[in-house]
This record gives C-alpha cells, structure tokens and sequence, in this order.
C-alpha cells in the first residue's frame, strides 16, 4: 500500500503565502462592502426620521418640532428634539436621559452612538437637527420661532437633518448641524468626505461635507 504524500515545508510556505495574498486582496474590498452598506443603513433610517418629521408637522399645524423649550433648556432631556418632540412617535420613554436611544436615530458607521455626553447629561444620536432654521428656541416658550414647512422656499434644497460629529470628533454634541458654526457643520462619516442629509422634502442623498458646509442657502428655509 502507497502511503500519501505529506506536504513539505516549503509547499505548506507557498500556500500559507497564497492564502495570505488573497486575504490581503479581499479585506478592502470587503471592507468598503461593509461601509457602502453602512451608509445605505443610514441613508434608510434618515428616511424614515423623514417620514416621522412629516407625522409631527401634520399633527402641529405644520409646525417643525423645536429644540429648545421652556420645560428645559438645551441639552436637557425635554429639550432636545430626539427626546421631547420626537420620542412619542418613536414609541421611546424620554424620562431619563440615560436610556438609550432607539436603533433609528443610529448611524451604523457611528461608533460613538448612544455615548452619554457629560456636558449635556444625556446620550447622544447620529443625527444633528437644522434647528437654527427650522427649529429654533431659546429657553422661553414665548419666545420661541416656531417654524413651518410652508416657510421653507425650496424644500428639495433646505437641510433638515444629517450625520453629525460627537465631542470628540468635533468638538461639539451630535444634536444639532449649522452652516455657520465650524464646530456644528455635517460630519464626514461615511469614506471620510460625505455625509448623508435628509432634506425638507423628505429625499435623502450623500453629499460632500465641504458642498454642504459652503453653501448658506442649503441651509436657509428663506
């Protein structure tokens, strides 16, 4: 009886160096599968944070739902509009700032997703709110602007909401976006250049940081 031939030492190198090239062939592309699915992921949740923004203002006269109120400042659990304006529709209790958030305000690109931010006493979304043009308060209820889709020009090219930066990627909490603040402007997350943006019109699309943060009238419901 023949005895099977064992593999030698340099056969078993060349095939540890073959499978070791074709590892290093596919991680990248495999990892830029993982991303492109990642930013679709998002793209998907800003649609349906399209669709519930759409359910708030049917229900308030077309009224945008504000970030700032009297019940609490900024930063605050009732304040914010993930937590006060938006939870109800997302069936979340917002009584405790140290819940975390529900999956659909979660960029699957966002590792800082749901990190409580010590500043501002709660846990912080994907997603930051255009709230200087749509949203805006200022801690008096009396006050505040209260905003309406009707307001808003051209809704196809008004920024409602888009991926934005935590504290220690940006230097500032991921609740709210703003052209003209360095600090608030859409963050880079997906292939380091683009943002996803859901518009007041409902669409969303990626688009580059640097078109966005550039362009004032992206921005401007006028």
């Amino acid at each position: 009886m023949q005895s099977r031939k064992a593999f030698t030492l340099i056969e078993l190198l060349v095939v540890i160096s073959i499978v070791s090239l074709l590892i290093a062939i596919l991680l990248p592309a495999l990892s830029s599968a993982r991303q492109a699915a990642q930013a679709v992921n998002c793209g998907v949740n800003l649609k349906q944070l399209g669709l519930i923004f759409q359910m708030y203002t049917d229900d308030h006269k077309g009224h945008f739902p504000l970030n700032w109120n009297g019940n609490g400042g900024q930063g605050s659990p009732t304040g914010d509009w993930q937590y006060l304006h938006i939870a109800r529709y997302l069936n979340f209790d917002y009584d405790s700032s140290t819940k975390r958030l529900p999956e659909i305000l979660n960029c699957p690109s966002d590792t800082l997703f749901n990190l409580r931010n010590g500043a501002y006493h709660q846990q912080e979304p994907s997603y930051g709110y255009n709230y200087y043009h749509l949203g805006e308060g200022n801690g008096d209820i009396t006050k505040a602007n209260f905003y309406k889709r009707m307001d808003v020009k051209d809704p196809s090219r008004t920024v409602m909401l888009g991926d934005s930066g935590h504290a220690e990627e940006d230097g500032k909490a991921s609740m709210t976006i703003a052209q003209g603040l360095s600090d608030r402007y859409v963050y880079p997350r997906h292939d380091s250049q683009t943002a996803n943006i859901l518009w007041v019109d409902g669409h969303v699309d990626r688009r580059s940081v640097d078109t966005i943060s550039l362009h004032p009238d992206l921005w401007d419901r006028d």
